[in-house]
């Protein structure tokens, strides 16, 4: 969505001159002119849980090469439920 949305914004701000091949391709005022408020809060939605996801493999990286069993919350019980015969999860939702 974040790709897509990006990609709108650049092609709604573009304008060809001329005719192709010899037209040339400029954009009007600014790259986000068309860019609302709703586009950066999403932009930044994206960045930060992108940035909490990749700390959190980290640590769990961590911990697996310690040797210890890491379960994420809700995450191992839609595992169990799709993949386990029998639910493991003391703290089961």
């Amino acid at each position: 969505i974040a790709f897509a949305w990006t990609i709108r914004i650049i092609i709604q701000n573009a304008h060809v001159e001329g005719s192709y091949p010899h037209g040339r391709f400029r954009l009007e005022e600014g790259l986000f002119t068309s860019a609302n408020i709703f586009y950066f809060t999403y932009m930044l939605f994206i960045a930060v849980f992108n940035i909490v996801e990749f700390v959190a493999v980290i640590i769990t990286a961590a911990q697996v090469r310690k040797g210890k069993n890491v379960r994420w919350f809700l995450v191992a019980n839609i595992t169990d439920g799709l993949v386990s015969k029998e639910n493991r999860d003391p703290f089961k939702i």
